[in-house]
């Protein structure tokens, strides 16, 4: 590895070595992160750590933080040094380490900036460790510290037991991620909206990245901690969690979503020759980076014959370049990770949004999960069996108002049902555990 060419340094060698068998490097930058490179079974894994100073309380701060963090207690001559170590999910490199990098970084400024925002209620001071020289160089000298704050303990698949509710038998019912597949939630919305605020945080502390499709600003009251949390029935402790809430533009559609039958969709016609002209160019042409390189390629014809159907194809296109043509990249670009991410779907017609959803689940999604508080969103027939067919690459929760409204093939893969019954009560039909009757959770969020 060529450290020269990695983002944000430059980056300095603390240690290397062997950790568990495997080889391992760790480095640091003039903002005093920490970069661990790790190779494991001939793949290349990458975690960052930022460190921070802390004066006041810190132990109560660090029990209330979501995410993977670790704290350092050493004393000094003359006082007695408290460090925070904000660290990242741990990520395969693949082909552009820095790209990971990247992602990483931006990861942990969102936890710093939720810390620092929370730190208050404790009357906890936080600065960055490159304002000490002193706490950085005691740090960094000793690299048995530096180790001390990584965790480079491999995902486990299975997940976390997530706290649903309590069974009417006073037993807390937990459900695991596999239960957490595929979830539909039955009821009218905003009598959902509390059982949904659930499953995200359970989502979160199960080292997954929500991302919620919704256009309401509900769930932003989340970055604050529930202060009348119960945790006399619920063992839990009440938090805050990152928030970022953006647009459907600042992910994007993926290009390669935009086959003729949902392009047909998206444009809203029926079988015509004009449409006939634009079907038989994407299947012959195979890929195109753009609208515009489609219209083009459109305008090329040159037989009289089809001459008025090609104008208006390239006509139909254009339009939809006009309105929706920034939507459309090659690449998506995704959120961070480790935080939860609001998608306002804006005033978009229902098919840019179901294009949209397609392309979030056909992304990598391993480490993320998506909620959907719209059915409205899966109502177009073309677009709905594809979404359908993808559900299944990554946790997903959809809300309906009826049992009624949950398309066939899709309750076919459901994994767990909840029906709302009456005020906090409600049912829940987990196709591994059975059937329960549950008074919901609080929330551990505002």
């Amino acid at each position: 590895m060529d450290s020269d060419q990695l983002l944000f340094g430059p980056w300095s060698p603390i240690f290397k070595g062997d950790w568990t068998g495997h080889p391992i490097e760790i480095l640091e930058n003039p903002e005093k992160m920490v970069l661990t490179v790790l190779n494991f079974d001939g793949e290349q894994y990458v975690l960052l750590n930022k460190f921070l100073i802390a004066e006041g309380y810190v132990e109560k701060l660090i029990e209330e933080m979501p995410g993977k963090n670790s704290f350092i207690f050493k004393i000094l001559p003359s006082k007695k040094l408290k460090i925070i170590s904000l660290s990242s999910e741990i990520k395969k490199a693949g082909k552009d380490i820095n790209e990971k990098i990247r992602d990483l970084k931006a990861e942990l400024e969102k936890r710093k900036e939720l810390l620092t925002s929370i730190s208050a209620r404790y009357s906890v001071n936080i600065r960055e460790l490159k304002e000490s020289p002193e706490a950085a160089e005691l740090l960094f000298s000793e690299p048995v510290l530096s180790l001390a704050t990584l965790t480079l303990k491999r995902t486990e698949k299975k997940g976390k037991l997530g706290l649903l509710g309590i069974k009417s038998n006073g037993q807390l019912l937990y459900v695991d991620r596999a239960s957490m597949r595929s979830v539909a939630l039955i009821g009218e919305l905003e009598k959902m909206r509390k059982c949904l605020q659930v499953l995200i945080e359970n989502s979160f502390l199960d080292n997954l990245s929500p991302m919620i499709i919704d256009k309401s600003d509900y769930f932003e009251r989340m970055v604050s901690a529930n202060q009348s949390f119960d945790s006399a029935v619920f063992p839990l402790s009440p938090m805050g969690f990152p928030i970022e809430r953006i647009k459907i533009g600042d992910i994007g559609i993926s290009f390669a979503v935009l086959t003729a039958k949902r392009l047909k969709a998206l444009l809203r016609v029926k079988e015509s020759k004009s449409f006939d002209i634009i079907s038989d160019i994407m299947e012959k042409e195979g890929d195109f980076a753009t609208l515009e390189d489609l219209e083009n390629k459109i305008m090329e014809i040159n037989d009289e014959s089809q001459r008025f159907h090609a104008y208006r194809a390239a006509r139909w296109i254009s339009l939809i370049e006009r309105l929706y043509g920034d939507l459309f990249k090659k690449r998506l670009e995704m959120p961070p990770e480790r935080q939860i991410t609001i998608i306002d779907p804006g005033n978009y017609r229902k098919e840019i949004v179901e294009l949209f959803l397609l392309s979030l689940l056909q992304e990598s999604m391993e480490n993320r999960a998506v909620f959907v508080s719209n059915q409205n969103f899966l109502k177009t027939a073309a677009l709905r069996e594809d979404i359908i067919d993808n559900i299944e690459k990554t946790s997903s929760c959809f809300v309906f108002e009826d049992e009624i409204d949950i398309p066939k093939r899709m309750s076919e893969k459901v994994t767990m049902s909840i029906k709302y019954v009456s005020n906090n009560d409600f049912a829940v039909k987990d196709r591994k555990k059975g059937k329960f009757r549950i008074r919901l959770r609080d929330t551990l969020s505002a």
